[in-house]
């Protein structure tokens, strides 16, 4: 029973780590075409993309260990790859709306600010758009690499 727990357990934590690997290189495009001005320390795209890599390294071995199976290990970060890119999207599709109705509730008053936001959102979309489109079709790659015939 504790061998149970313990496989579901690392199965949950290596795919989570993946997935956030993966979610690491969303603000790392956004990084990219922000001012260096406006970053908040020097440094920090290479210390974003550093993490991303690292946490998709890490977990990589995880589930390549776990599974103990190249194909098994596609499949299974196909599909967690195939998410991570359909969910912006969808936010994308949804439009700046829904991403400047989501920033007011962190931030008390957007209206100061909402013109930058939404000047930052037009430069920074299609780099989105572009990362997505790549992580759905690696996504649909890895897991047809990883199909049992």
């Amino acid at each position: 029973m504790s061998s149970l727990i313990k496989n579901l357990f690392l199965r949950y934590f290596f795919d989570v780590l993946y997935i956030t690997g993966l979610g690491f290189l969303i603000p790392f495009v956004f990084s990219l075409k922000t001012p260096s001005k406006v970053m908040v320390f020097s440094g920090s795209t290479k210390f974003l993309f550093s993490v991303s890599i690292f946490l998709i390294f890490i977990s990589l071995a995880g589930i390549y260990r776990q599974t103990k199976s190249i194909k098994k290990t596609f499949k299974r970060i196909g599909f967690k790859t195939f998410i991570t890119g359909f969910i912006p999207l969808l936010i994308l599709i949804l439009g700046k709306e829904l991403i400047l109705q989501l920033s007011s509730g962190f931030i008390k008053n957007l209206n100061p600010i909402k013109p930058l936001v939404v000047k930052y959102l037009d430069r920074t979309v299609t780099g989105l758009w572009i990362l997505s489109v790549i992580y759905i079709a690696f996504g649909i790659v890895l897991f047809f690499l990883g199909r049992e015939k």
